[in-house]
Parts: C-alpha cells; sequence; structure tokens
C-alpha cells in the first residue's frame, strides 16, 4: 500500500510539473535586448502570468513599452488565454505609466488594459 502511495504522489507532482511551467518570451523588441528577461508563467490553466523583470530601474515609459509588447507577443501566440504582465526589478514592481501596475488582455472581451 505505501509503494502506491509513493507511486501515486510521484504521478501527481511530475504532472503538476508538465503543466506549470514558466517559458523564455521573445517580446521582439531588439533595441532593448538585454535590458529585460520575459518570462510566461503558465500555471496549467488557460491564465498567462507574464513577468518583465528589469536589471536596472526603467522609466514608467520604458516598462510599459516593454510589458506591453510582452503581453502581445503572448497573446499572438494563443487569443483564448487571459494574459496578466508586470514589470519588475528584483522583487520589487516596476509601476508602468499612470502609476498602474498590470497590463492584461481578456480573453472573453478581446481586449488590452492597464490595470
Amino acid at each position: 500500500m505505501f509503494k502506491k502511495i509513493i507511486l501515486f504522489m510521484a504521478v501527481l507532482w511530475f504532472a503538476g510539473d508538465a503543466f506549470a511551467t514558466d517559458t523564455s518570451l521573445d517580446c521582439k523588441l531588439p533595441k532593448l535586448k538585454g535590458a529585460f528577461n520575459a518570462v510566461v508563467k503558465n500555471d496549467g490553466t488557460m491564465n498567462r502570468s507574464i513577468e518583465v523583470t528589469f536589471k536596472t530601474t526603467p522609466a514608467p515609459s520604458v516598462a510599459t513599452t516593454v510589458v506591453q509588447a510582452c503581453v502581445k507577443s503572448a497573446v499572438a501566440s494563443n487569443s483564448s488565454i487571459d494574459a496578466l504582465g508586470a514589470a519588475w526589478v528584483g522583487e520589487a514592481p516596476v509601476r508602468l505609466s499612470g502609476g498602474k501596475s498590470y497590463f492584461a488582455y481578456v480573453s472573453d472581451l478581446k481586449k488590452y488594459k492597464f490595470m
């Protein structure tokens, strides 16, 4: 019985890893290459979190441009997902233009919006 429980837990652990993945994202901004790293966090649902991490604190306009490009790039590959993008420097959030924290795509509405 103990072996069956261990096997079941191992299957769940590996299955969870198969669905919950982080993928590097090409935001198609060659002029800013190296200034940031973009990752799509996939939790196994139809929701995606796009985390853009900068090496140094960017101006809000730059952060906004990059986050928008990254969210749009993620949505271009699958427009049926909901996506939420945010900018960071290390563990600290970076504000986007207008004092907003996030740029999102809502698949039901087929619209982008700041939050």
